[in-house]
């Protein structure tokens, strides 16, 4: 949290830098601890300030600044009203519910606990739910959709030609290697 503060306090001239910190602030109000809520609300001054944020263009004379503004505002307001904080988060369990990760296998489902848990919420998704040894099933959930079966195609289509290009990228790779370590 120390270097989002740190960030809210650079010169106009960095302007991107603290427009991303807010943006990270926006986003671990919505999904991070209550504490980073407690702290903004200490520090909420310091977003007030930005309120005024201003930094014109050299080149062209273009306000740069006013994405600072409205955002600073915007968490100003959100930070002011616990119901609406409340609902936000809320808001953004229950959409993280909704999405599950990105598997290894065949694309979709899975927690991902077989390679450390990297993998998001911990499990279920389309393809079912996990069994003992952290491998996602394949029976599908009953079909909530006539379009599902086109989603999925497309889904493992993309995945296949991902996993097709990175071959290809590991072949030329080896290859490569190959041919500068054999004797000329």
């Amino acid at each position: 949290m120390g270097m989002l503060w740190k960030r809210m306090d650079m010169p106009p001239k960095n302007w991107r830098g603290v427009f991303k910190a807010l943006s990270l602030l926006e986003f671990l109000l919505k999904a991070g601890s209550q504490r980073v809520a407690e702290e903004a609300r200490e520090r909420i001054h310091r977003i007030r300030a930005l309120e005024n944020f201003t930094y014109d263009d050299p080149k062209d004379g273009s306000d740069k600044g006013s994405g600072v503004r409205t955002k600073a505002e915007q968490m100003v307001k959100l930070l002011r009203s616990e119901r609406s904080l409340r609902k936000m988060r809320e808001g953004y369990k229950k959409n993280k519910s909704k999405f599950s990760s990105v598997s290894s296998e065949k694309g979709y489902g899975g927690s991902g606990a077989k390679y450390g848990g990297y993998g998001g919420h911990g499990g279920g998704g389309k393809w079912g739910d996990d069994d003992n040894d952290g491998h996602t099933s394949r029976r599908r959930h009953k079909k909530s959709s006539r379009y599902d079966d086109e989603d999925e195609d497309e889904g493992e289509v993309e995945v296949e030609s991902k996993r097709l290009a990175a071959m290809k990228s590991f072949k030329h790779t080896l290859t490569m290697t190959f041919h500068q370590s054999s004797p000329a």
